[in-house]
């Protein structure tokens, strides 16, 4: 069993985290307190659903609360980007990475979850 802070998964989120604390940083002050730190806070949370998955023996409970807390944070930036809170740039960045990130996981529970 790998570390689960050498997966190619945990690697990526980790630079979705970083690009999300980058663009919170130029969030509307409306906003910064608010949905950007609770944005920041459940990308904080993936991490957490990677370890225990990695860890644990029985990985599927682990992976199931992966895709949420995962579908989740995707719908909270897509909001991000209706509200005009992040740029269009940004918004694009972080949806290609939310893209692989998607895959990897996907890739995780079916090979789990038969």
């Amino acid at each position: 069993m790998a570390l689960h802070t050498e997966t190619p998964l945990y690697l990526r989120t980790v630079e979705l985290i970083k690009m999300i604390y980058a663009v919170s940083h130029h969030a509307p002050r409306e906003y910064k307190y608010t949905l950007m730190q609770d944005i920041r806070r459940d990308a904080m949370n993936l991490t957490r659903c990677i370890y225990r998955a990695n860890v644990s023996l029985d990985k599927s409970p682990h992976l199931m609360q992966l895709v949420d807390e995962f579908e989740f944070l995707k719908l909270e930036i897509r909001l991000c980007n209706d509200l005009r809170i992040i740029d269009t740039g940004s918004y694009a960045k972080l949806v290609l990475l939310m893209e692989d990130i998607g895959r990897q996981i996907t890739g995780w529970r079916k090979s789990v979850i038969k």
